[in-house]
C-alpha cells in the first residue's frame, strides 16, 4: 500500500466522502482515520453474530483490510462509511460462523481465506441503504443531549469522561444515556444486522 504526504487529521475534521476519495489515492492515513472512527461499531457488529471476542476482533480487522482492497469500487450512501462497514462485518462474520460450523462437522477441504465480495450484490446494496436510512432516522429523532452523546461516543470515539466534560454532564449520566442509546440502536437495527430481511 502506497502513501501520500497528508496533513494529520483530527478524528472529526474530515468527512467519510473525503476519506474514501483519499483511500482511492492509496492514502494509508485515511484508512487509519476510518479505523479509529469506526472500529468499535464494526467490532460489535461482528460480535453480535459470532458471540466470541477473539473471532470478532479478527473479523473487525478483516473488514478494514477488505475496505482497503476494495477501495476503488466502494460506494457509500449519503456521507457515512458505517453502513458499508457494518454490512461487510456481517457478511464476514456469517462466513466465519459457517466455516466454524463446517469445521466442527468435517475436516476443512477448501481454503478459508477467501472473503465475500461485499457491496456488489443488489440485495447487499439495498441493505446498506436501509441501514443508512434507519440510522439517519434514529439520530434525527434523538433529543439533546442524546444526539451529542451519540456523535461524541459512537461516532467520534470520545471516552465517557471526555464526552461528559465537553457536554457538562456527569460521567454516570453519559454512561447511562449511552447504554440506553445502544440498546435502542440494537433493537432498531436487529432487523438488518441479525439477518431479518
Amino acid at each position: 500500500m502506497g502513501t501520500q504526504p497528508v496533513a494529520t487529521d483530527s478524528n472529526t475534521a474530515v468527512d467519510d466522502r473525503e476519506l474514501l476519495e483519499r483511500l482511492r489515492h492509496d492514502d494509508e492515513h485515511a484508512l487509519a482515520t476510518v479505523f479509529c472512527r469506526y472500529q468499535r461499531p464494526v467490532y460489535w457488529g461482528s460480535f453480535s453474530v459470532l458471540r466470541n471476542r477473539a473471532e470478532a476482533e479478527e473479523i473487525a480487522g478483516d473488514v478494514f483490510l477488505t475496505l482497503w482492497r476494495k477501495r476503488q469500487s466502494v460506494e457509500i450512501a449519503a456521507i457515512s462509511l458505517l453502513p458499508w462497514l457494518l454490512v461487510t462485518a456481517r457478511n464476514l462474520a456469517l462466513n466465519r460462523s459457517r466455516s466454524i460450523s463446517r469445521r466442527r462437522e468435517q475436516p476443512i477441504t477448501e481454503p478459508e481465506d477467501q472473503l465475500p465480495a461485499s457491496g456488489t450484490d443488489p440485495s447487499e446494496q439495498m441493505l446498506a441503504r436501509e441501514i443508512e436510512q434507519t440510522l439517519q432516522t434514529i439520530v434525527a429523532a434523538m433529543a439533546e443531549p442524546d444526539r451529542s452523546i451519540y456523535q461524541l461516543c459512537l461516532v467520534d470515539e470520545f471516552t465517557y469522561k471526555e464526552a461528559a466534560y465537553k457536554l457538562g454532564l456527569s460521567h454516570g449520566a453519559v454512561r447511562n444515556r449511552l447504554s440506553r442509546l445502544r440498546a435502542r440502536l440494537r433493537t432498531e437495527l436487529t432487523h438488518f444486522t441479525a439477518g431479518g430481511r
